[in-house]
């Protein structure tokens, strides 16, 4: 078995849900659920990174509007130091301009 999959069974731990995430080998519900395991302190930056990545996933299946929900919820958690929350701008702004 892969050494890199074996690995992510570790999970709740973070990054390792966010990767399980990005691999498809976990839901969105599950890697929102990962989140409940952190430090309080660190959810907000986790939760603007695991919307910003709900986002990405979503415009690749083709979901622009749940694309578009995910991004303004990064943006919503105000985690300005994470550059997902950067992306997520850039991400809209793109968007809107191609409309």
């Amino acid at each position: 078995k892969d050494p890199l999959l074996q690995s992510l069974n570790a999970r709740p731990y973070w990054p390792n849900s966010l990767l399980a995430f990005c691999l498809g080998t976990i839901s969105r519900e599950e890697l929102f659920a990962d989140l409940e395991h952190l430090p309080k302190g660190e959810r907000p930056g986790k939760l603007c990174e695991a919307w910003y990545y709900s986002g990405i996933s979503a415009l690749g299946d083709g979901l622009e509007a749940e694309g578009i929900r995910c991004f303004e919820s990064a943006v919503a958690t105000r985690e300005r130091d994470f550059s997902e929350y950067d992306l997520a701008v850039f991400e809209l702004k793109k968007i809107r301009d191609e409309r």
